[in-house]
C-alpha cells in the first residue's frame, strides 16, 4: 500500500510540475528580453503553414498576407490576426519574414524564417521552423546565413 501511495504522489507531483510549466510559459524573460512565447510560436507556425501548403516560402509580403487572410480558420486556431504576424510580440515593432527562398541553416541547425526588423536592448527575436524561436544578440544574428 505504501508503494502505491508513493507512486501516486510522484505522479501528482510530476503532473503539477508539467501544469505549472505550461501555465507559466506565457512570457519568457524580462525587460528587453521579454517575449510572448505563445504568440512567437504561433507566428512561426503561420509561416510554416504557408511553406507546407505552397511548397516553399512566400514570394513577398503580399503573397503571405493573402494566404493569411484567406485562412481565417488557421489564424483563429493560432489566436492571431493577419496583421499581428507582421508585428513583434516583444517590442511591437516591425517583424520581417523571409521571402523568395528558404533560409539556410546555421552551424547549430537553426533556420531563420523571420526576425524583428530592429534589435531592442541589443537582441532580436528570431523565429525558425516548427514554432522555434531564439533571442539573439547582434553578433549571433549577423552570423546567420543571409542567403
Amino acid at each position: 500500500m505504501e508503494a502505491t501511495a508513493r507512486t501516486t504522489l510522484r505522479c501528482l507531483t510530476a503532473g503539477c510540475l508539467i501544469l505549472t510549466a505550461a501555465v507559466g510559459c506565457g512570457r519568457i524573460g524580462s525587460g528587453a528580453l521579454k517575449v510572448d512565447a505563445a504568440k512567437a510560436r504561433s507566428m512561426g507556425l503561420a509561416y510554416d503553414n504557408y511553406v507546407i501548403k505552397h511548397g516553399g516560402p512566400p514570394a513577398d509580403e503580399a503573397a503571405f498576407r493573402q494566404h493569411l487572410q484567406t485562412n481565417e480558420d488557421l489564424l483563429e486556431s493560432l489566436d492571431l490576426t493577419a496583421d499581428e504576424v507582421f508585428v513583434s510580440p516583444r517590442s511591437g515593432g516591425a517583424f520581417v519574414w523571409r521571402y523568395g527562398s528558404q533560409a539556410k541553416a546555421d552551424a547549430a541547425g537553426f533556420r531563420a524564417n523571420g526576425h524583428e526588423a530592429a534589435a531592442e536592448g541589443g537582441v532580436r527575436l528570431v523565429i525558425g521552423p516548427n514554432g522555434m524561436f531564439e533571442m539573439m544578440d547582434e553578433s549571433r544574428f549577423a552570423s546567420l546565413p543571409h542567403n
